[in-house]
């Protein structure tokens, strides 16, 4: 199963910006209230293809953590959508992909 490292502090999401120098970050946006990102949170836990070594994989429940999610919007220049995936690489935003178009294979493309 995969681990979801939980986003707490809008500090983290500048830790992720500098820790993406060195090893690529994800970010799951969540909605604890919509269908559609439960079933996108289900793909991502059951094909998500890397390893931990490869990249961290964070969890961001957009409800409960508004602040860190309009951080991540403002941070990144990504309109705000949940579900939402980014992959940030040298503290950017290289793809960013949202509701069922979220497609856990992708992701390899960016190691």
């Amino acid at each position: 199963m995969v681990h979801f490292q939980n986003l707490n502090e809008v500090s983290d999401i500048d830790q992720i910006s500098i820790d993406s120098e060195h090893k690529l970050q994800l970010i799951f946006k969540h909605s604890t209230t919509c269908p559609i990102s439960r079933i996108a949170f289900e793909k991502m836990q059951e094909q998500y293809p890397l390893q931990a070594e490869q990249a961290d994989l964070y969890y961001l429940p957009v409800i409960e953590q508004r602040p860190i999610s309009n951080y991540v919007a403002e941070k990144w220049s990504i309109q705000h959508e949940s579900p939402q995936l980014l992959i940030i690489k040298n503290g950017k935003v290289v793809f960013h992909e949202s509701h069922l178009m979220i497609k856990p294979e992708a992701i390899l493309n960016y190691l």
